[in-house]
């Protein structure tokens, strides 16, 4: 199993974390936070696919926060949400839309300039699918929150035409990313994520897996 941690921030402030679990067909993802002055946000998603991410089974996602969990089960070229039996259907590149950390693996690993591919919205699988570009840059400087600057390749993900949530890779990870507001950084250990975040946070994201 490979892990990966990420430091999760708004407005500078470090509120919680984004943990991931990569397994040969399985993608657990845990973000968790806490939004200064409002709600704790705990977030859970699993991902079951076999070759690819483009060839994917089922996915789950929870909400713990709004007591809120969906499944939806992949039939050939239609997703089923499990509870209501609705159906949406989809492309032969449609993925749920936390499963693209996978292909931001596939372009680190293998070095690619682009690639397209279709949006399921995971909280709302009957939504329409949404076409999606991802284009990388050349790199230049970023600086993290340490401080330190790196060489880095941004990696805008431009949904409809509109540029969504941005990353910037190097060193063969996702050293940062922008999720439209709030920021995550990678981090080399659990421990560095649960630095100075309060007892509800640290709960949480230590008995993920």
């Amino acid at each position: 199993m490979k892990k990966t941690y990420e430091t999760f921030f708004i407005a500078g402030k470090k509120v919680g974390g984004i943990i991931r679990l990569l397994e040969s067909e399985k993608l657990s993802t845990l973000t968790c936070f806490q939004i200064p002055d409002g709600p704790l946000i705990h977030l859970e998603h699993r991902f079951y696919f076999t070759t690819s991410a483009f060839e994917w089974e089922r996915y789950e996602f929870s909400e713990y926060h709004e007591n809120k969990t969906i499944a939806v089960d992949r039939r050939e070229n239609i997703a089923i949400d499990c509870v209501s039996k609705e159906v949406q259907s989809l492309t032969k590149k449609t993925i749920p839309s936390y499963a693209t950390f996978l292909l931001l693996t596939e372009i680190i690993e293998k070095n690619l300039s682009s690639l397209d591919f279709d949006i399921l919205i995971d909280g709302n699988p009957i939504q329409a699918p949404r076409s999606v570009i991802i284009k990388v840059e050349q790199p230049k400087k970023l600086q993290l929150q340490s401080g330190e600057i790196v060489m880095a390749a941004r990696v805008p993900l431009i949904i409809e035409g509109q540029t969504n949530n941005q990353h910037w890779i190097a060193e063969g990870r996702i050293l940062k990313s922008d999720w439209q507001g709030a920021e995550s950084f990678a981090a080399n250990s659990i421990d560095e994520v649960l630095v100075g975040l309060g007892p509800r946070e640290t709960a949480i994201i230590s008995s993920f897996n």
